[in-house]
């Protein structure tokens, strides 16, 4: 994290702009790790970043744009890594299997599951038509190799189940990630016994959720036939 000082002055040059850009977004991800993101102020991420705040404006018009854009980078990194661990696995792949992978993959990036928690209900409430059709572009491109290994794994697939699954994915860590990192008074409620049942763990309800949702996609299956 950079030390605040006197910020630096406007980039001009590409390379610059690149640097400085990199300086906000890494800035932001460290921030966003310790603090909640409704405390945490674009004038809070500018000052850390050694930048003025009407410069980090520049880069990203809302503080929701900026957090999309890291989502975005946040997002390809685990599907990167995702698809690499899914073409270790032997074709046909059971359904337990395959959803270990996955969960293994989200559960070990807890700033990716608290931004996609924010992805529908915050961040895409403010940002422009070209910030979100960059975000969806980006994320297509990131979902399809993992779509097309998963109708590699799963010989029930019909072409497009394999993006229809990572939907699935998407929406089950969605849904998981809000459930299991609810709000301070909802931890506090959640602590006394007799409501200990509404507490739950990310990795096991997604891998188990997912597993059932797989099984749907195999011979004798929903879709079979």
């Amino acid at each position: 994290m950079v030390t605040p000082s006197t910020p630096l002055r406007r980039a001009h040059h590409p390379a610059q702009q690149a640097d400085r850009r990199r300086r906000i977004m890494e800035t932001a991800r460290g921030l966003l790790a310790e603090t909640p993101y409704e405390r945490l102020a674009m004038a809070r991420i500018a000052q850390q970043a050694d930048i003025a705040k009407g410069t980090v404006y520049l880069y990203f018009p809302t503080k929701e744009a900026l957090f999309v854009a890291l989502l975005g980078e946040e997002l390809e990194d685990c599907l990167r890594a995702l698809d690499s661990a899914l073409n270790q696995l032997q074709a046909p792949a059971t359904p337990e299997r395959i959803a270990r992978t996955f969960t293994q993959a989200i559960a070990a990036r807890p700033l990716l599951r608290k931004l996609i928690g924010l992805l529908h209900v915050v961040l895409e409430q403010n940002i422009d038509e070209t910030a979100a059709r960059a975000f969806k572009q980006r994320l297509y491109a990131g979902l399809a190799p993992c779509a097309t290994t998963l109708e590699r794994l799963l010989p029930a697939c019909a072409p497009g189940d394999g993006f229809r699954l990572m939907l699935n994915a998407h929406i089950l860590t969605v849904g998981w990630q809000h459930a299991a990192d609810p709000a301070p008074v909802i931890r506090t409620v959640q602590a006394d016994p007799a409501l200990s049942v509404f507490a739950v763990d990310f990795a096991t309800q997604f891998e188990h959720t997912f597993t059932a949702v797989l099984r749907g996609w195999t011979p004798g299956g929903p879709n079979d036939g």
